[in-house]
């Protein structure tokens, strides 16, 4: 910080102490201007470790990627700056990837994650069930799609 004195903590010979006013703006500006990002990772139930039988680190990873996805996504919806706000928005959350036309698993996959995130049961979501037949792929045709002889269609 410019003009603290390392040492002695004190402001240094020709800079100005910030005014009382100045204060509290950085204040405030501190508690809007929170990241939503920091806001879910820290203070997420789901994150917090003291979940009995945690999936693996993988799957956490994977959990904090879509709840920060979420937050992002109550934060810019609902206004939402805290992580006890955005737990109401679940549901709206699925509701709104069923009707931009995501899959049924890919919407549990990201409710999964809100739900373990904020503690939420599964069960209590309304989604798509998922389907095995209705499984895609998104990374190219299978190899047995290129014989003649597949039995199956494509």
């Amino acid at each position: 910080m410019p003009g603290l004195d390392v040492n002695t903590g004190s402001i240094r010979r020709g800079q100005r102490e910030p005014t009382i006013s100045q204060q509290k703006n950085k204040e405030r500006r501190i508690t809007i201007m929170g990241s939503v990002k920091y806001e879910v990772l820290h203070n997420c139930p789901g994150f917090r470790g003291d979940v009995q039988n945690p999936p693996s680190t993988n799957t956490i990873e994977q959990y904090k990627t879509h709840a920060i996805r979420y937050g992002q996504w109550c934060k810019a919806e609902y206004g939402c700056r805290r992580v006890e706000e955005m737990a109401a928005h679940i549901q709206d959350y699925a509701d709104m990837l069923v009707s931009s036309g995501k899959s049924a698993a890919t919407i549990h996959t990201y409710i999964a994650a809100c739900c373990y995130a904020w503690q939420v049961p599964l069960a209590s979501i309304h989604k798509p069930r998922r389907h095995c037949y209705a499984a895609t792929r998104s990374r190219g045709e299978k190899a047995v799609d290129r014989r003649a002889d597949a039995g199956r269609d494509a």
